[in-house]
């Protein structure tokens, strides 16, 4: 008779996904509603004080789709008691905009329970799987960190999240015989799928690659045998995609009849300086490269890695390689970068130069060692997540769930690479647009885990991968914990931008 596993077991991938979560309602809290990498709530205040949906070419963010703008707007209202010409007269206003960087909190929370449903539907019954991929989940950085910006990142991940979830569900076999039950459960998935890429369409750009993916399972539904089982996927397939593209598609069809690109950002309609940020070109992009050497010695954005795109993703996903939420907050550094920005005896590439090349010296050396850490504990858990994928698509027979996660998170890799091949600067190689595929991330990471660590003779790696898990959940902490409740806000390192 097999023994029983203490109980106290069972709940430890809900104790993470609780530790997950509070972190980032401390860090959101202490963390400045300016800490952005774009402003968004001007998009916001066009809405409220305007009253009409900007277009595409009207202001920088303004391009985007309209979702989580319109989502701010009603929290806005719903906490400020009504709107005001100028919005700042009104006292409740700070309050309303810091009500607004909650709707990332709550999205970054959906987000999470979305990955924890899905460990429990993919691997069910294995605790320590589901223990090791809610600790990859709740304190990886990108994530924390995009949780409590004031953008549609957060929001999107909750959408695609949501989409992914629903087809591991639709994909689950069906009662043998079938019945009208089990083809209405069924079914009901796949509009759910079809629904929340819709959403994530409707929230930002890269919702696109919901839609590509849930395509995918169109010619992925011929791989099955079984005639019933096959018809279910592609009809459902057909009817996620169908209602993802006549749900979602305006935004793109109103950009296009404005612009005439269903797809332009506003590098292409705004006036900007991306022409001076390196590399510039695509000549001097390296897609080959993982410099973490340089990376430890400067865990931050420089001018020795910022012609890598593996360096910068990988940078991106496991420190705040962009400095948004970290340097920003610090006078030294913000000493060093103004006379920089505010230089004009020099052209733009010799300022942006200049802005790549600061010393260490000059960061906090908390921040600094975090950071390095942080890029350390990550090479375990990327090398496992590459594992992972070549195992799910060779040990399991390649299954439609196994190919489907495969195409999510190509998608999402897709995101920053076509940003790159379009505009070879510093701000298309972002980390954020992979998140949209966080759940397949951490089901190749627990497949990796249980991979490298079946063979006998190497069972012990598993202990090294706990130790790793460990320390990277108690240096996230450290860090998010210390950057927003302990060092205190610059509240004036945007002064362009729109009053607290």
């Amino acid at each position: 008779m097999p023994q029983r596993k203490p109980s106290w077991l069972t709940y430890l991938p809900v104790a993470i996904l609780v530790a997950g979560v509070l972190l980032r309602v401390v860090y959101a809290w202490g963390a400045d509603v300016r800490n952005v990498h774009d402003d968004h709530f001007h998009v916001i205040r066009i809405m409220l004080e305007e009253h009409h949906w900007p277009k595409p070419d009207e202001d920088w963010q303004t391009y985007q789709p309209p979702l989580y703008h319109l989502l701010g707007a009603v929290i806005y209202c719903s906490v400020a008691g009504g709107t005001t010409d100028p919005l700042d007269a009104n006292p409740r206003h700070a309050t309303a905009r810091k009500a607004i960087q909650f709707l990332s909190v709550a999205s970054g929370i959906g987000t999470l329970i979305l990955v924890w449903l899905s460990l429990r539907w993919v691997f069910p019954g294995a605790v320590f799987a589901q223990a090791a991929g809610m600790t990859l989940a709740a304190f990886l950085p990108r994530h924390t960190y995009m949780s409590a910006m004031a953008t549609n990142d957060a929001l999107i991940y909750l959408w695609a999240s949501l989409c992914v979830y629903a087809v591991l569900r639709a994909l689950s076999p069906p009662v043998p015989g079938g019945s009208p039950t089990s083809d209405a459960h069924h079914r009901g998935w796949w509009v759910t799928a079809g629904v929340a890429a819709a959403l994530a369409m409707w929230t930002k750009s890269n919702g696109l690659g919901s839609l590509a993916a849930l395509g995918v399972l169109i010619p992925l539904s011929w791989m099955l045998k079984d005639p019933v089982a096959r018809r279910g996927q592609l009809h459902g397939s057909l009817l996620a995609v169908g209602i993802a593209l006549a749900l979602g598609v305006w935004p793109y069809v109103r950009t296009y009849h404005l612009t005439g690109d269903p797809l332009a950002g506003n590098y292409a309609l705004r006036p900007n300086t991306m022409g001076d940020q390196r590399p510039g070109t695509l000549a001097d992009v390296s897609f080959c490269s993982l410099r973490i050497g340089r990376l430890l010695r400067r865990p931050w954005r420089h001018l020795d890695t910022i012609d890598s795109f593996g360096t910068n993703l990988y940078a991106r996903l496991w420190f705040d390689y962009d400095t948004s939420m970290t340097l920003f907050q610090y006078r030294p550094w913000w000493e060093y970068m103004l006379p920089i920005w505010r230089d004009r005896s020099v052209d733009g590439r010799e300022r942006e130069r200049r802005q790549l090349i600061w010393n260490t010296d000059i960061a906090h050396p908390t921040m600094l060692w975090q950071g390095r850490f942080l890029v350390v504990l990550g090479l375990i858990p990327a090398a496992l997540i590459v594992i992972g994928m070549v195992s799910a698509c060779r040990r399991h027979g390649a299954r439609v769930a196994n190919l489907f996660l495969l195409a999510c998170l190509g998608m999402g890799v897709a995101a920053p690479l076509f940003q790159t091949l379009r505009q070879p600067f510093r701000s298309s190689m972002k980390a954020a647009f992979i998140l949209p595929a966080l759940i397949a991330l951490v089901v190749f990471f627990v497949t990796g885990c249980q991979s490298a660590t079946e063979h006998r003779y190497l069972r012990w790696l598993r202990w090294l991968v706990v130790a790793n898990l460990v320390l990277l959940a108690a240096v996230a902490v450290w860090h998010f914990i210390e950057l927003g409740l302990l060092f205190p806000h610059s509240l004036d390192y945007f002064p362009r931008r729109d009053p607290l």
